[in-house]
């Protein structure tokens, strides 16, 4: 923005900036120069170089998964329940406009979690550059799993809020879990607070799973399972606890409960069958040598020839 006219600039601020849609921006750039640089030679097809995940991307990602939690439970919470809202509507149109803002911020994430697989795996990378459709749905799948995370956690405290004194207990126990998770399993990384703020876009999207570096992807493999049966016990345990709410709750409220459900339940069903999906097409993998592997495997051979 700092290159264009001052009036276009204030106009962009908006669109670019608050809304993250610099983050398309730049994401259509980097396709754009992708597509139109030729390799030199098949070595560097072979061994691409390394991809660095741009600043945007990581506000995109903080901001948006933290910001879209937010918003999703003041959409919910609008006017509801009606004898005593939890969230009192300023104006006519701000369910609207928090619908809209939620989807934005969701997207968002999305974005930030696609860029920062294409920097982590350089065979997702290669696989982003061949087909444009499985980039776009690589960026559903991350979305879809966003949804399902913030879905989860923000529909059972809508649906508990005004009946129980515990409404806060499954995202902190979720919360809670996850950090456990990235401080005994996370490598060598020696920073707790690195740990801390890992731990905020893992509660809402396995950012370890497709690391694939030589260095990494062992602990990677050990963390991003542990992260993903984490969330499928989320999964089952959260909807069961809601069976604790009183039942003449349920017989009132449960058109406004039935769509955070119905939402949570579609973004489950998306991001598990895309998943699957992907682990499934994925094809042949073409280690390169490294010396990390071999030592791992403990052949001398390897260790010699990488």
């Amino acid at each position: 923005l700092k290159k264009l006219p001052l009036p276009v600039a204030l106009l962009l601020v908006v669109p670019l900036g608050i809304l993250q849609g610099v983050i398309v921006v730049l994401a259509l750039e980097d396709f754009s120069n992708k597509r139109g640089r030729p390799a030199q030679s098949g070595q560097q097809q072979q061994r691409p170089t390394s991809n660095k995940y741009h600043c945007k991307a990581v506000n995109g990602l903080f901001e948006g998964t933290i910001s879209s939690a937010v918003v999703w439970y003041a959409f919910w919470t609008v006017g509801y329940p009606p004898s005593q809202p939890i969230t009192v509507d300023a104006w006519t149109h701000e369910r609207t406009f928090l619908g809209v803002i939620g989807w934005a911020m969701l997207i968002s994430s999305g974005l930030g979690l696609l860029e920062l697989d294409f920097c982590t795996s350089r065979a997702l990378a290669r696989r982003m550059k061949r087909s444009l459709r499985y980039e776009l749905l690589h960026l559903l799948f991350r979305t879809s799993e966003v949804a399902m995370r913030v879905s989860l956690h923000v529909w059972f405290m809508v649906a508990t809020r005004r009946h129980t004194r515990w409404w806060w207990v499954p995202v902190s126990a979720d919360l809670s879990a996850t950090l456990i998770l990235v401080t005994v399993l996370g490598g060598a990384e020696s920073y707790m607070a690195v740990r801390v703020l890992l731990c905020v876009p893992c509660l809402f999207a396995n950012i370890f799973l497709f690391i694939d570096s030589p260095y990494k992807r062992r602990a990677a493999r050990r963390l991003s399972s542990a992260l993903t049966v984490k969330n499928v016990v989320a999964l089952v345990a959260v909807p069961l606890l809601v069976l604790l709410v009183p039942a003449e709750a349920w017989e009132t409220d449960w058109e406004a409960h039935g769509v955070g459900f119905v939402a949570f339940a579609a973004a489950a069903a998306v991001h598990w069958l895309l998943l699957l999906w992907t682990f499934m097409c994925r094809g042949p993998r073409h280690r390169m040598p490294d010396i990390f592997s071999a030592c791992e495997r403990g052949s001398v051979a390897e260790v010699r020839s990488a």
